[in-house]
């Protein structure tokens, strides 16, 4: 949960040389919060995706309707990822996770009330929703969270979270639910009760973030330690005895949020 304001130094090649290594601890309450986030939309997903075929197939459909079932929720995703980095920065990156989990609520309902192949072309149409600025979001988000020296370990957690942890939750959740003997009908029991817990995670999420946590617990900027700032001027330019480094956050972005 994007808790802490941005800091530009935190990611310059000489900050963390101005800072002991246990200051990494100040972001590892964020840094778990979204993991288990992502852990919970990789549940999510892995309903959809491990038993999407089958209810094609049960609905009459063929190995071609499969794959322009995927292919539709693939073609959104190329505008959203152009101007994805710009609609993260705008919306927040709390409100996506929580709009990824009511959409979630809207697909699997889609799907457990679907009498014909269109309405699973719709419900694979909201993808974009849950999958493509998700993933956005997370990437840049864990970038922001752990410190230059930490960037790989910070693009690998999503991973773990999402395609690992969550898929095989999602997986062994939906494999216990659905019944060889009648395999629409549990898969359509299964959409149902996915559908609710997505409704309950995002009510929850809304709550205890919008509510709670945003309104006491957000984090002040911290200033950079003084001796980075040696040789600048006033302004914050060079005043001819120091070239600043290249940074990757704006210290002023639009509440707190951060541009790479």
């Amino acid at each position: 949960m994007p808790l802490s304001t941005p800091e530009w130094w935190w990611h310059t090649s000489t900050g963390m040389l101005a800072l002991p290594m246990n200051a990494v601890r100040r972001y590892g309450a964020e840094t778990a919060a979204v993991f288990g986030v992502m852990a919970l939309l990789g549940t999510l997903w892995s309903g959809i995706d491990a038993y999407l075929p089958w209810t094609i197939l049960d609905l009459n459909g063929t190995m071609l309707d499969i794959g322009l079932t995927m292919t539709a929720g693939a073609l959104p995703a190329l505008p959203a990822l152009w101007w994805a980095e710009a609609l993260v920065d705008y919306i927040g990156h709390s409100n996506v996770f929580i709009t990824a989990f009511a959409f979630y609520c809207l697909r699997y309902t889609r799907l457990a009330y679907s009498t014909d192949y269109a309405w699973v072309i719709v419900s694979e149409v909201l993808e974009v929703f849950t999958m493509s600025l998700v993933w956005v979001t997370a990437v840049l988000y864990f970038r922001h969270l752990v410190p230059r020296k930490y960037t790989t370990m910070g693009q690998a957690l999503p991973v773990i979270a999402h395609f690992c942890i969550g898929r095989c939750i999602g997986a062994i959740v939906s494999g216990m639910v659905t019944r060889v003997e009648e395999p629409l009908e549990s898969a359509r029991l299964m959409y149902r009760a996915l559908a609710v817990a997505a409704l309950v995670v995002a009510a929850l999420y809304v709550a205890l973030y919008h509510l709670l946590l945003a309104p006491r617990c957000a984090a002040r900027p911290t200033p950079p330690p003084a001796h980075l700032l040696q040789g600048l001027n006033e302004n914050g330019g060079s005043n001819g005895t120091y070239s600043p480094m290249r940074v990757y956050h704006e210290e002023r972005a639009r509440k707190g949020h951060f541009r790479y």
